[in-house]
């Protein structure tokens, strides 16, 4: 950037509508007051904002990318199923939601894009894709969005019209 002193980043933790949490990540050279106005804006927003270094996959997709995946382990193994696992998450952890229910709102082609951007930058195998990623991207079962994903969904629109 010809300003740097103004780049803040920020990552909304999705669903970004109904979820609170926003993470902020200053550039090398950020201004003081830019990071402040951007906590205020957030704020207004009536987020709740967590700051973070600029490092991949922030705070939140450090641990969520591996855990989805983790999740989507155990369905193919057999495990559980997909109803079984999100209601073991939803009775145990307090997540609003269950991971499968999470991913076909995030969409399957974010999910493989975002896993695979962090196992190219980290190594780590944890970060990479299940084969059932790959498959249900190229079936174009990609969640909420396409009516298919783990889930089926008449209605494709996330928060009403």
């Amino acid at each position: 950037s010809r300003l740097p002193e103004r780049v803040v980043g920020t990552h909304y933790c999705n669903p970004a509508p109904l979820m609170k949490l926003v993470e902020v990540a200053d550039g090398r050279h950020t201004a003081d007051w830019a990071h402040k106005a951007t906590i205020e804006f957030l704020g207004s927003l009536g987020k709740t904002s967590v700051v973070t270094k600029d490092r991949p996959g922030f705070i939140v997709n450090r641990f969520l990318i591996p855990w989805e995946n983790s999740c989507i382990h155990a369905l193919e193994s057999g495990r559980g199923t997909k109803e079984s696992i999100d209601a073991a998450v939803l009775g145990s952890l307090g997540h609003p939601m269950g991971p499968f229910r999470l991913l076909d709102i995030v969409g399957m082609d974010i999910h493989q894009q975002v896993a695979t951007r962090l196992y190219e930058q980290l190594r780590d195998p944890k970060f990479f894709p299940p084969p059932m990623v790959e498959r249900m991207v190229a079936a174009g079962d990609l969640g909420r969005k396409t009516g298919r994903g783990f889930y089926d969904y008449d209605d494709t629109r996330l928060f009403g019209s």
